[in-house]
């Protein structure tokens, strides 16, 4: 039997993102021994172009290598220091203290990545919007933790953000991870349980994109224009423009260099796309038929009509805690995106400035199918079809 020589105690040494980011890749790997690259979903594409050269310095820590296997689409682990695979419970082990380390108190600053987020979508915001939205008002924007109530009815408002006016509330997993009911009540919408502050952090960057577009609605003065739709079309137009926003915001990021303070490693921003896809391509499978109905009358309303799958139709969808009301806005961001600065500029100016769009006696009228169905959106069946030979082939020149 060979013995591990695996220097797990490095891991101990790994800041929060670099812990973020192993775990992120080899949750990609089956069986503990290879990554297959031909079987990934087009989710993981963005994040296996982007990030190879971030991995092999983290891997390298560990005394770890990433080898090409002949087919040239296959990946395996390999111990420098013996010069052998590493062996399944080796890889089990490695996972584990990851996981552990994932787990310390404060390894992730939460109050950092919400700042660096929103002033990178400041930023952005001014540079393409200025004629929109005046730029004070934009710079004004900021986040601020949430104060949990830590009780039992509060579970959902304590776990979630919520963005108004000039400010966005953030949750940090550090003031109510001891609480069962509030880590159950996170962990419904993660793809493995035990990785809360690791999925958390990932998922500021998708999540604060959506409540920025909430202040911006505050300062453009937009109101829902008919009471009984109560923030159905808000909603809707938050989880339209959040990940168009952020790729515009990714764009300006890689321009300024291979790593940022938003972005401290190569392949951040499509480590967070791939797990936040990933999630949705989940709780999708857990969707009623009815529920899928719901959420295809919501979307190919734009918003104008709620869906009739909730007790509370009609009422605010921040009402409907829970997996459902996520995985809505989660899939219409991700079906919604736009990877140019044209696809944003079209979203946003349709969304925030045609007055018909929110005037009461004309709101139903208005034709917002390029909003869904654009040629730059991808469907949710898309994103989770594998990537096939090809493209796989190309991924794998990157670990030559």
């Amino acid at each position: 039997m060979i013995s591990s020589t695996l220097p797990l105690g490095i891991v101990d040494e790994l800041q929060g993102p670099e812990v973020s980011m192993l775990l992120s890749f080899f949750d990609r790997w089956i069986g503990d021994r290879v990554l297959k690259l031909d079987d990934c979903p087009e989710y993981c594409a963005p994040f296996l172009e982007r990030a190879p050269s971030a991995i092999r310095r983290l891997l390298a820590k560990l005394h770890l290598k990433a080898i090409l296997h002949p087919d040239r689409v296959t990946l395996s682990l390999w111990a420098m220091d013996s010069g052998r695979a590493v062996l399944p419970e080796e890889f089990r082990r490695l996972i584990g203290k990851l996981e552990e380390r994932s787990l310390v108190p404060n390894l992730y600053d939460f109050q950092a990545v919400t700042d660096a987020t929103i002033e990178a979508l400041q930023e952005c915001t001014v540079a393409l919007f200025g004629d929109l939205f005046d730029p004070a008002a934009v710079r004004s924007i900021h986040g601020l933790p949430t104060v949990p109530f830590l009780t039992d009815w509060s579970t959902d408002i304590d776990v979630s953000f919520q963005g108004g006016g000039t400010q966005i509330n953030y949750s940090d997993p550090y003031r109510w991870l001891h609480l069962p009911a509030h880590r159950q009540a996170y962990e419904r919408t993660c793809p493995r349980p035990g990785r809360v502050p690791h999925y958390h952090r990932l998922f500021c960057l998708v999540d604060l994109p959506h409540e920025f577009v909430h202040c911006l609605q505050a300062l453009a003065g937009l109101k829902e224009p008919r009471p009984s739709f109560y923030s159905w079309m808000t909603e809707h137009d938050a989880s339209v423009l959040a990940l168009s926003l952020l790729s515009a915001v990714a764009r300006r990021e890689t321009a300024k260099g291979p790593t940022t303070r938003l972005f401290p490693l190569e392949g951040t921003y499509e480590e967070a796309l791939m797990e936040m896809v990933a999630t949705t391509v989940g709780l999708d499978a857990t969707m009623t038929g009815p529920q899928q109905a719901g959420f295809a009358m919501w979307r190919d309303s734009c918003g104008l009509q709620p869906p009739d799958c909730f007790p509370l139709a009609g009422e605010s969808v921040t009402a409907l805690a829970g997996v459902a009301s996520a995985h809505f806005k989660w899939r219409l961001a991700v079906e919604g995106g736009r990877d140019s600065d044209a696809g944003l500029d079209e979203e946003l100016r349709t969304l925030f400035a045609q007055p018909a769009r929110w005037a009461p006696e004309t709101c139903g009228s208005t034709t917002l199918a390029a909003l869904h169905y654009g040629p730059e959106h991808r469907t949710l069946e898309g994103w989770a079809r594998p990537v096939g030979l090809a493209r796989a082939t190309e991924l794998g020149r990157q670990w030559e």
